[in-house]
């Protein structure tokens, strides 16, 4: 009988605990990765909420039917609707002016645009 195991079950052992671990590995960050993603659209959602809250709130603000209104974050930091604001991607807070509302004023309501970064938007052209 002999004792202790040989160089290749030693091996065999190894490379299987090599591979569960990249296995894991990998399905940790496509989880953590699809959580981020989920929180900056959740993000996404609260900061359109506040903006429907500050155009209910300032009517006299918003552009007549037919065109568009735009507004930053610090409008509605200003205004109370909203405090820290994360990007969940980078892990920082987003500034005043890193994101833009885009409020269109249409026939049925309003709808909400968010625009991050360099997007542009023009927002003097007539959509009625």
């Amino acid at each position: 009988m002999k004792n202790g195991f040989t160089l290749v079950e030693l091996l065999a052992v190894i490379s299987i605990i090599m591979l569960l671990g990249i296995v894991t590995t990998l399905s940790v960050s496509k989880i953590l990765n699809d959580s981020k993603k989920k929180l900056n659209n959740n993000q996404i959602q609260i900061i359109k909420d506040a903006a429907s809250v500050w155009t209910l709130e300032n009517p006299t603000e918003v552009h007549p039917e037919g065109y568009c209104t735009e507004i930053n974050l610090g409008k509605l930091r200003e205004a109370g609707l909203l405090t820290d604001v994360k990007n969940y991607e980078t892990l920082k807070d987003y500034g005043d002016n890193d994101i833009r509302i885009i409020i269109h004023n249409e026939i049925d309501g309003y709808t909400f645009e968010i625009l991050t970064g360099e997007e542009y938007r023009d927002c003097s052209y007539l959509t009625a």
